[in-house]
Order: C-alpha cells, then sequence, then structure tokens
C-alpha cells in the first residue's frame, strides 16, 4: 500500500520516466558503439595484416575490473585471448562503468525535475490547506515557471474573493440583527409602556406600532424575495417587450420627486427598441435604479442608453468608491455603515437586481464612468 501511494506521486513518476527514457538511450547508445567499435577494430586489424604485420594471435587477458558484472561474464586472469576478444572485453568494460555513471546521472536528473514540478504542486497543496483552515488572507508567492505561475496567481484570486466573502459574511449576522432588533425594540418598548398603563393605546400609537409591523414585513419580504430569487424559484415569464414603455412608466411613477429635485431623465433609445424579458421583474429592476439614483446619488441628470448588446443606466451623482463597485451587490451591503433607515433601505436591492438579471441570463455590473462623475450601471444582455 505505501509502495502503491509513493508511486501515485507526480514528482516519482517524472523521475522514473526520465530515468528510463535515459537508460533506454544509453543502451541503444553502447549496442550502435559496440558494432561500430568492432567493425573499426576489424578494419585497423586487415590494414595491419596488408603492410605485413603480423599481430599476436592470443595473448593473456588483464580484467581491468576488480569484479565480474552480467551481462558482461568476464574471463578468467591468463587467459589467452585474440586481439578482438581482448578489445571487446575492455570496451565493454569502459562501457559498463559509463552506464553506471549515466544511471546514476538519469536518477540525478530524474529527482532534480521531479523537484521542479513538485514543489510548486507542495506549496500550492499547503495553500489549499490554509485555505481549508479559513486562512484566506495567504497569499503565495510566484515562482519562476510562467505555468504554476498562473495557478498560483489563480490561488492569489481566489483567496482574495474568499477573504471578501468571508468579511462580509461575517458583517451579515450583525447587519441582520440589527436590522431586526431596532424595530422590535421599539414594538417591545411601546407594548411594554402601554401594559404598563405609561402609554396609551390609542390611533397614533396604533399608526407607530403598525409602522413598526409594517418595517419588519418589509425586511421579511425582502429576504424571502432574495432568497427565491437566489435559489431560481422564480423563473422569468419573458415575452417580447418595448423597453421605453416600462422607463415612461417607472418616470411617471416617480415625476414628483424627480421635480422636486430637479434630476432630469434622459432615454436614448429608439421607442421600438424592445428585448425579450419578464416585464414585471425589468420594471423592479429600473424601479430600484431609479430609487437608488433619487435617493443617494445627488444627481442632476439620468440617462438611460440602449442598444442590442448592453443597456446602460448612469447618472451624474457623487459615485460609488472603486473598492465598493464590486461590493454594492453584495446583500445588506451599504455605503452608508449606519443603518438608519433615514439613509438607506436593507442593502438588498441591488443584490435582488442582480439575482434578476441573472435569472434573465445576464450580467451587470458597476463602473465609474470617463469623466469621473456619478456611476454607471452596464446590463450585459449577451
Amino acid at each position: 500500500m505505501k509502495l502503491n501511494k509513493l508511486f501515485n506521486k507526480v514528482s516519482v513518476k517524472v523521475a522514473l520516466v526520465i530515468t528510463i527514457l535515459v537508460v533506454i538511450l544509453f543502451v541503444l547508445l553502447n549496442f550502435l558503439v559496440i558494432k561500430r567499435g568492432e567493425t573499426a577494430f576489424n578494419d585497423v586489424y586487415h590494414i595491419f595484416i596488408q603492410r605485413g604485420v603480423e599481430p599476436p594471435e592470443r595473448a593473456p587477458f588483464e580484467n581491468p575490473l576488480p569484479f565480474q558484472f552480467f551481462p558482461f561474464q568476464q574471463p578468467g586472469p591468463g587467459t589467452q585471448l585474440t586481439p578482438s576478444e581482448h578489445f571487446r572485453f575492455r570496451f565493454e568494460s569502459a562501457l559498463l562503468l559509463v552506464g553506471l555513471a549515466a544511471l546514476l546521472g538519469a536518477i540525478g536528473i530524474g529527482w532534480f525535475t521531479s523537484r521542479i514540478v513538485s514543489r510548486p504542486l507542495k506549496k500550492l497543496g499547503a495553500g489549499m490547506k490554509k485555505l481549508r483552515e479559513s486562512h484566506y488572507h495567504l497569499r503565495l508567492e510566484e515562482d519562476e515557471s510562467e505555468e504554476f505561475n498562473t495557478l498560483i496567481r489563480e490561488f492569489n484570486s481566489l483567496a482574495a474573493e474568499l477573504q471578501r466573502v468571508e468579511e462580509l459574511r461575517k458583517n451579515l449576522i450583525s447587519d441582520t440583527s440589527h436590522e431586526l432588533r431596532t424595530p422590535l425594540a421599539s414594538l417591545t418598548a411601546q407594548l411594554e409602556g402601554i401594559d404598563d398603563g405609561v402609554l396609551t393605546l390609542d390611533k397614533e400609537r396604533i399608526k407607530l406600532l403598525r409602522a413598526e409591523v409594517d418595517r419588519l414585513s418589509e425586511m421579511t419580504e425582502g429576504l424571502q424575495d432574495y432568497a427565491h430569487l437566489r435559489s431560481q424559484v422564480i423563473k422569468p415569464e419573458r415575452q417580447n417587450i418595448k423597453l421605453k414603455e416600462i422607463l415612461d412608466k417607472i418616470k411617471t411613477q416617480h415625476k414628483k420627486i424627480l421635480e422636486d429635485k430637479k434630476i432630469a431623465v434622459n432615454l436614448n433609445l429608439a421607442a421600438d427598441y424592445s428585448l425579450t424579458a419578464d416585464p414585471k421583474l425589468l420594471e423592479r429592476v429600473f424601479t430600484n435604479l431609479f430609487d437608488n439614483a433619487i435617493r443617494y446619488s445627488q444627481a442632476k441628470n439620468i440617462t438611460i442608453t440602449a442598444n442590442q448588446e448592453q443597456i446602460i443606466f448612469a447618472d451624474d451623482g457623487v459615485g460609488i468608491p472603486a473598492q465598493h463597485l464590486r461590493d454594492i451587490f453584495e446583500r445588506f451591503f451599504r455605503l452608508e455603515k449606519s443603518r438608519s433607515r433615514a439613509t438607506g433601505g436593507l442593502g438588498l436591492g441591488l443584490s435582488i437586481v442582480k439575482e434578476i438579471i441573472e435569472a434573465h441570463g445576464w450580467k451587470i455590473s458597476a463602473r465609474i464612468p470617463q469623466n469621473n462623475k456619478g456611476v454607471e450601471f452596464v446590463i450585459d444582455l449577451k
């Protein structure tokens, strides 16, 4: 079992492959060298014969190696051999020494190569273990190999994203409890005051209690809508719609507040511009974008541009810091951290927008315009 585990390692496999290839190459080289050496010796031997020089027919053999090694079985010391036999045995002895050196070299090359391959893999493995232990701050240093650097960069990108999501997750419980605690505390205090006789249950008091209940209902409905969209329970009922009709409807609904804040709405799209989408869900998307622009952006102009590839919703207000352009689509994320109801909602609006857009198979992102004024929400339809 341990042996199988050893040979399952990439480094061991690489070392074995390189070693086997080098040994095979060496054996083939030896075979060719022996054949070529015998031919050369015979040629030289015949030259001596042609010149009338008689080499000795036989001479006693002296083994240059102090040991016998299969398959090169050397004759015993003093054995009478011909010059051709002397040459062959000595040549085989030399090849044996070279072969042993080549084998050790092949093993060394294989080990060194396996180390080059396994080192970054071990680094990645250790990094993944750290991530599993929630060490999301970990970043790996790049190596000298471009191929492994690509993996390391992907790992670091994953770690950064996990760290960002973990921070948002940690804030989720605190944010949710804060949102729930405020109306519940208000309800509890007022009901206790009524029970103790300190407060009277008149129409004004009932109105205040109802407002807190509505606030809780709004929160639970928002959470439920987000959960349904997140789990894809709500499926878009697609049909061919004209976008300008939906935008005109939303403009009419916001007409008074737009006039009060002196915000101009510019529609840069053809009257017959159409797309296939769920009209109710799409209306909800743009209603949310209008609400955000009106309440938070301090803009004087809202511009909506549409073509076959993109729909761009832009304002010229105070904008969003670049480091938060991705975070604004996370649930419960708000740029204003006080959590006051006077300055914002639950932080679910853009999360729901994102889920609706993705349910249609599209993508949405936020970016800073070229003039650095306001923010652009880009819906990619392709």
